[in-house]
């Protein structure tokens, strides 16, 4: 039988691992890039994004497998929108539009 509680549960467990993953990525890449995000601010993060849908819909929309066989791939790419949505939202509480 179907438990919503336990299916919700799961998601929170995913939900948190997940992000404590994207916390890692976006730690070693800002450290390694000395804060770069705040030269680019907001318009930075959206550029990414759009950068993000090409790969998106080639590795998705237009593969006949929509993305099945490229898995890893597809991760890093969900990956990296999850961190560049991390990153506009800390740049509009900066009040960083267009970088610094």
């Amino acid at each position: 039988m179907f438990n919503i509680d336990e299916v919700m549960e799961k998601r929170l467990d995913q939900f948190d691992r997940i992000t404590a993953k994207s916390r890692e990525i976006f730690n070693e890449k800002n450290r390694k890039y000395q804060d770069a995000v705040r030269d680019t601010g907001v318009n930075g993060a959206v550029v990414e994004f759009v950068g993000l849908t090409g790969r998106l819909k080639a590795l998705v929309l237009r593969n006949e497998t929509h993305g099945r066989d490229s898995i890893q791939e597809l991760v890093n790419a969900l990956m990296d929108a999850q961190v560049y949505s991390y990153i506009a939202l800390m740049m509009v509480e900066d009040e960083n539009w267009e970088g610094v």
